[in-house]
């Protein structure tokens, strides 16, 4: 399902290295606001097919994340909230 959703020519394609397993997403920036500090965080959204856990690195574009957080849709997708 997920690979008939994302395309690689929509807009915030990305193929990320999730524990050394090739992975396509949508990348983005989201805009956070907490105790009155706002900026904007790295998200990348997954198939929740594949298996992944906080702490693990991601690379994209040949820069390093670690996934801080894991925010499952319920509809078949993951938003992986990441630092770096």
């Amino acid at each position: 399902m997920f690979s008939e959703i994302i395309d690689p020519d929509m807009p915030g394609y990305v193929l990320a290295n999730i524990a050394n397993k090739n992975v396509s997403g949508l990348f983005s920036y989201v805009y956070v606001e907490t105790n009155r500090i706002s900026g904007n965080k790295p998200v990348l959204t997954v198939s929740d097919s594949i298996t992944i856990k906080v702490d693990d690195v991601v690379v994209i574009n040949e820069r390093s994340y670690k996934i801080a957080e894991l925010q499952p849709d319920g509809d078949g997708f993951i938003e992986v909230i990441l630092n770096g």
